[in-house]
């Protein structure tokens, strides 16, 4: 499993972000995104457990997911970006949902 901050330290100055095969992205901290940036992952689930929000109007994030799925919690409050995936879906972490989300 790899965590968001040690992803995010992976490319200081890039916009795109491509990450190799077979592992799980999880996001288990309240994050204020900041910048323009892309993150492609393939093979990956991306598991959303925490609040995502932008620092500024200026600010723009996509989450590209390629042969898996994008998790969110039902904890999840508000969440900020472009989410796609490929192949897959995106769905309520447990199957358990809420009506503050957009799935």
């Amino acid at each position: 499993m790899l965590d968001f901050n040690s992803l995010f330290n992976l490319w200081q100055k890039s916009d795109i972000k491509i990450i190799g095969e077979n592992w799980n992205l999880t996001i288990n901290s309240s994050l204020s995104l900041s910048w323009k940036k892309t993150i492609i992952l393939e093979s990956w689930n991306l598991t959303i457990n925490k609040d995502l929000t932008y620092t500024d109007k200026d600010s723009s994030w996509a989450f590209i997911v390629k042969n898996w799925n994008i998790k969110i919690s039902k904890d999840v409050k508000k969440i900020s970006g472009i989410f796609i995936t490929l192949n897959w879906a995106i769905q309520s972490l447990n199957n358990e949902t809420t009506p503050n989300q957009l799935v």
